[in-house]
């Protein structure tokens, strides 16, 4: 989100005051922001979304949530602030016998570009952005977003790697973000059978998933976004 999408934004308040709150927990997983200069943002969208996820956990609805790789730099003052804890790029769910593995997406992806950009994003831009000014890490923030949209081709998770880390986690079930195209699909590996689940970005509707606590069974919903 940002403040120039605000009907996007209001959206997912609206989806925070009333699907949310009939649920035990929310798990965000990553890119909640279209970019995060840092947890001392304080435009309007950040604060009133740190205000919406505060006033959720006080209501007694557990709020997960991951990094992607546009707000990578939230950090422990958003926690704190929210409430909401934060959680790795690996997560694992589970609901019954069923385990759920949780992740944002990106770190599946075998683009030798992408992996030269998480590196630096990971060591060399964090540790920049601690001697940075808010108003140099918002330029450098929209730059980075800028040319990810102006450069933006046709992502595609490795479904070989996906498979290891179901695999490494004994999960069957992969629920992710970071593609911007929603959609499901099972894969056989051998005698295993795997489900992916990747999740809308809400850049045209808000897409999420609605995880029974019973019996782990998996439904797609829709909130709808006035553009």
């Amino acid at each position: 989100m940002a403040d120039s999408f605000p009907d996007r934004a209001q959206a997912f308040f609206l989806f925070l005051h009333k699907q949310a709150r009939q649920a035990q927990a929310l798990y965000l997983l990553g890119d909640l922001f279209d970019r995060w200069p840092g947890d001392d943002d304080d435009d309007e969208t950040a604060t009133e979304t740190r205000r919406e996820l505060s006033a959720l956990v006080a209501a007694g609805i557990g709020v997960y949530v991951q990094r992607g790789n546009r707000d990578f730099l939230l950090g422990k003052r958003f926690a704190r602030d929210t409430g909401c804890t934060l959680i790795g790029d690996t997560h694992v769910l589970t609901v019954g016998e069923r385990r759920l593995l949780l992740m944002h997406g990106d770190t599946l992806c075998d683009d030798k570009a992408h992996k030269r950009y998480r590196l630096g994003r990971s060591l060399l831009i964090p540790a920049l952005a601690a001697f940075m000014p808010l108003a140099r890490r918002r330029n450098l923030a929209a730059w980075m977003q800028e040319q990810s949209s102006s450069s933006r081709q046709p992502v595609k998770i490795s479904k070989q790697t996906a498979i290891f880390s179901l695999r490494q986690n004994r999960c069957q079930t992969l629920i992710h973000g970071h593609l911007h195209a929603p959609g499901e699909e099972t894969w056989q590996d051998g005698k295993d059978t795997f489900i992916r689940i990747c999740l809308s970005d809400w850049e045209f509707k808000g897409g999420y998933v609605k995880i029974n606590t019973i019996n782990g069974e998996i439904s797609n919903q829709t909130a709808t976004i006035t553009t």
